[in-house]
C-alpha cells in the first residue's frame, strides 16, 4: 500500500516521512564505511531482534570493506585500489537499498505508536503442562503378538489398583499368640485379654473389650480396626473356682 493513501494521517504527510527518514543520511553520506551508524540507530529506536541482527551484519561487511582497503591501498600514493573501490561502492549501495526498504518499516512502526518493547523483555511462551501426552498410536506401539495380548488390552487404560486391605482377627476366638502376632500387643496384654474373655463370656464390641480388658486409649486405636467380634467359644467358660461348693448343699 503506498503512503499517499494509506489511511494513516502520518504515513500521507510527505513532511513527517521526510522528517522521520532523516536517518538514512548516515546510510547515504557514509560511503559504505560509516553506514553502518544508521542501522545501529534504527536498532537501536526499534529494538527488535531482526533489527539488531541486520544491524551487526552490516558492521560485519564494513569491517571487511575496510579491511580489503587497508591491504588492496596503493602505499606510495595511498589512494584506494580498483578493487577497493569496486568492494566499497558495492557495499554503499547494498546498505541504501537496505536502508530504503527498512526505512518503510520504521515508518510505519513511528507512525502506529513507536513504542519499543525490547525483544528480550517479551514474555515467554511456556507450553501447558495441564495439557494431556497424546495417546500412542498403534503404528509406534510395539507388536501385540510379540507381547502375548491383544492390540485393545494394549491400548487400554490401566485397571485401578484397589488398597489392601489389613486382615482382621476374631478377638473372641483368638489365642494369645495369635493376639501378639496380629495386633502387636505384648504377652501381658494379651493373657489380659484372654482372661477378660473367659471370665465375660466374650466382648460385644469394642468398648467391651476396653472397659472388661482394661486397655488404654492409645492401646484401644492400635487395635480397633485389625479385630472382629464373632460368638463366643463355650470351651472356655469359666470353671467353678475351688472353693465353691460343687453339687447340693443341705441345711440340717
Amino acid at each position: 500500500m503506498s503512503f499517499t493513501t494509506n489511511p494513516n494521517p502520518l504515513l500521507a504527510d510527505k513532511t513527517w516521512r521526510r522528517r522521520n527518514s532523516a536517518w538514512l543520511l548516515w546510510v547515504i553520506l557514509g560511503f559504505g564505511m560509516f553506514s553502518f551508524v544508521g542501522f545501529v540507530l534504527l536498532a537501536t529506536r526499534m529494538k527488535t531482534r531482526r533489527l539488531w541482527t541486520i544491524a551487526l551484519a552490516i558492521c560485519g561487511v564494513t569491517a571487511v570493506v575496510f579491511t580489503v582497503n587497508v591491504l588492496t591501498e596503493d602505499p606510495t600514493t595511498q589512494q584506494l585500489s580498483d578493487v577497493g573501490t569496486a568492494i566499497t561502492m558495492i557495499a554503499w549501495f547494498g546498505m541504501i537499498a537496505t536502508g530504503v526498504y527498512l526505512n518503510r518499516e520504521y515508518l510505519r512502526w513511528r507512525a502506529a505508536g513507536g513504542i519499543a518493547k525490547a525483544w528480550y523483555n517479551e514474555p515467554v511462551q511456556h507450553a501447558d503442562s495441564t495439557q494431556a501426552a497424546p495417546a500412542p498410536s498403534p503404528s509406534t506401539a510395539p507388536q501385540a503378538e510379540v507381547l502375548g495380548i491383544k492390540e485393545s488390552d494394549y491400548f487400554a487404560a490401566p485397571a485401578p489398583v484397589a488398597a489392601p486391605t489389613p486382615a482382621t482377627l476374631d478377638v473372641n476366638a483368638a489365642s494369645a499368640a495369635q493376639l501378639q502376632a496380629s495386633l502387636g500387643v505384648d504377652s501381658r496384654i494379651a493373657d489380659r485379654i484372654i482372661e477378660a474373655r473367659r471370665d465375660n463370656r466374650g466382648f460385644r464390641d469394642l468398648d467391651d473389650l476396653a472397659n472388661k480388658a482394661g486397655l488404654q486409649p492409645h492401646e484401644v486405636v492400635r487395635v480397633r480396626d485389625r479385630i472382629t467380634f464373632g460368638p463366643f467359644a463355650r470351651s472356655e467358660a469359666p470353671s467353678a473356682r475351688p472353693d465353691e461348693p460343687r453339687g447340693r448343699v443341705l441345711d440340717f
